[in-house]
């Protein structure tokens, strides 16, 4: 499988260009949830990226992402052959407003991933989200903190502003700390906007966003990068039978016109290539530019196939006429 390269002044790392991700798969049955893990392996996949509230969003959850994660792990004895990543510093569910960037707040988190993970150490971790009423400074050091103690190799900040991140690195750079390696972001090529995720904690990938990455050279790892199967879906039935999450973020008055439009630009390309339309929207990210990779959410193995076939595909990016 295809990969992109995350660094500090220390250390260095290949990241599968197509990602596990486990939003939700501690709700999955234990073989279910190993299976999935072990197609992706055997088809070259090398990295997992979870998070401390993953499969952990509803009162009574208590099968987390992460101890899937470390119950495969630990079953293949595959640990020292994957890049396993994780979050920390989520807010609470019922407060997305309410940061957890302290100290004590995200050396619990690490602590609990640990222990799930069944590690000693992840390869990158994310602070989930911001506090921009906390000093980059502070923040920084207590990261720091986390690479000195070896629980961690690399940092990246998920849903952080360019301009924060620039801010985080400058500070980290200037004082001899671990900066940011990576960026997570919402990023596809359907085209939304914050009030259209329902969450104005994300940060979007947009036009201003993405030459501020190039001129960085900050490689960004993409989540919900198929845009919950809009492009494959819409080629299997008519936009008003889509699910209703899809047309209200891809769909809606403000987007339609554009992610119609681009439709059939996945359409014409997946003839083209004879490929389907879910290898090229990944290509999208993968082709790109910018040192990207893909977050991939599937429910099943068809899925996973799927997906899973734009591991090696390669095409011009001009062809997105971008």
């Amino acid at each position: 499988m295809r990969t992109f390269t995350i660094q500090n002044s220390k250390d260095q790392a290949e990241v599968s260009k197509l990602m596990f991700g486990t939003t939700y798969l501690g709700y999955a049955r234990p073989s279910d949830a190993y299976c999935q893990m072990d197609q992706y392996y055997e088809m070259g996949g090398r990295t997992i990226d979870t998070a401390r509230v993953y499969s952990l969003f509803e009162p009574g959850d208590d099968r987390p992402a992460e101890a899937a994660v470390g119950e495969w792990l630990t079953r293949t004895g595959l640990r020292s052959e994957l890049l396993i990543s994780t979050k920390g510093g989520h807010p609470p569910m019922n407060d997305m407003h309410h940061p957890r960037l302290s100290y004590e707040e995200l050396s619990s988190d690490l602590g609990k991933s640990l222990e799930a993970l069944q590690t000693d150490h992840v390869d990158v971790y994310w602070l989930h989200r911001d506090d921009l009423n906390r000093p980059v400074a502070e923040i920084m050091e207590t990261l720091h903190d986390f690479v000195k103690q070896g629980m961690v190799r690399f940092l990246g900040a998920s849903n952080w502003t360019v301009e924060r991140i620039r801010e985080a690195n400058d500070y980290a750079n200037a004082h001899g700390l671990t900066p940011f390696s990576a960026s997570q972001i919402q990023w596809s090529y359907a085209k939304t906007d914050l009030k259209a995720m329902g969450d104005d904690t994300l940060i979007i990938m947009d036009e201003a966003t993405h030459r501020a990455y190039l001129d960085m050279n900050l490689p960004v790892f993409a989540f919900e990068s198929q845009a919950k199967g809009l492009f494959s879906k819409m080629a299997q039935m008519p936009a008003d039978q889509l699910p209703q999450k899809v047309r209200d973020r891809f769909l809606n008055d403000r987007f339609r016109a554009e992610n119609e439009a681009r439709f059939q630009t996945v359409k014409r390309l997946a003839e083209t290539y004879g490929v389907s339309p879910t290898v090229i929207a990944l290509a999208y990210i993968t082709c790109n530019p910018l040192p990207a990779g893909a977050i991939l959410g599937c429910s099943n193995l068809l899925q996973w196939q799927d997906s899973l076939a734009a591991q090696d595909f390669v095409l011009p990016f001009e062809v997105f006429g971008e």
